[in-house]
């Protein structure tokens, strides 16, 4: 992946000592800017642009100025929106759609229609929506949940895909655990909130998702998914469920329960998504 390539040549210069850096540049840019080259086709000086920030991101995480490199020069003047997005938001419009996927939406069945088309309308129409996906497993709610993402992300709107389970991560186009997308603490209560700042990649990141997926949710403590509602709207400002986000839940109730260790019958289902 391109953004994998940038961090694997920013190592090399930090750390390998290699001896014609630039020839290095000119084999290898093409790879490294491809998912730039998709958002930003008619701008070559713009790819150049992200390209450079990327890496310049990355060396100054290992303490190194990109200045001191032969590539080319990076343009802290260039006023352009795209330049001054965060890594997060850079990341995830890089995510890459499987192409099985775009025919997803014309293969859903009567029940996975309706619901595709319900949330698309909040999403599109900009209301708040909180859903829930109930089904046990095999009845198609994965299915459902990339038809949303690739309708939502091929119009170069961001939908961000999370999952209680670090199992279930991998059958999501660019899913993440909801504790590492939204910075969980391990340990909640009915006060605490993210570790998110509200100034930071992350929380602009929410402000810019137009749909988001956790899936498992059943798994997670309701003070969990509660933490992450409270930090929502802090982070939008707006006191509507999740700060007015659409959030598509799924699972089933029939599976795994929150684990609560040496608790009652009556204190697993207290910690349950449904008593929220």
């Amino acid at each position: 992946m391109p953004l994998a390539l940038r961090n694997l040549f920013a190592t090399i210069l930090v750390h390998c000592n290699s001896m014609d850096v630039r020839k290095m540049w000119d084999t290898y840019y093409e790879d490294m800017s491809e998912d730039f080259r998709r958002i930003h086709d008619n701008s070559p000086a713009t790819q150049l642009q992200c390209t450079l920030k990327s890496i310049k991101y990355f060396l100054e995480s290992m303490s190194k100025r990109i200045q001191n490199f032969d590539i080319p020069t990076a343009n802290q003047d260039l006023d352009n929106n795209s330049l001054s997005e965060c890594r997060e938001i850079i990341e995830e419009r890089s995510t890459k759609i499987p192409a099985e996927d775009f025919d997803a939406q014309s293969k859903l069945n009567a029940a996975q229609e309706q619901a595709f088309k319900t949330i698309l309308q909040r999403v599109d129409s900009g209301i708040v929506g909180l859903f829930f996906v109930d089904g046990p497993g095999g009845t198609g709610k994965t299915f459902l949940y990339r038809a949303l993402l690739v309708n939502v992300r091929s119009r170069s709107m961001i939908a961000l895909a999370t999952t209680t389970s670090g199992v279930a991560v991998a059958i999501l186009p660019g899913g993440r655990t909801a504790h590492s997308k939204f910075d969980i603490p391990l340990q909640t209560t009915d006060t605490t909130i993210t570790n998110m700042s509200k100034q930071s990649g992350s929380a602009k990141l929410i402000r810019k998702a137009k749909l988001i997926i956790w899936d498992e949710a059943p798994m997670a403590k309701r003070q969990t998914i509660e933490t992450v509602d409270r930090s929502f709207r802090d982070i939008m400002d707006n006191d509507e469920p999740f700060g007015g986000k659409v959030m598509v839940f799924g699972g089933d109730f029939r599976q795994v329960l929150p684990v609560v260790p040496k608790s009652t019958r009556a204190e697993t289902i207290n910690a349950s998504l449904v008593k929220s």
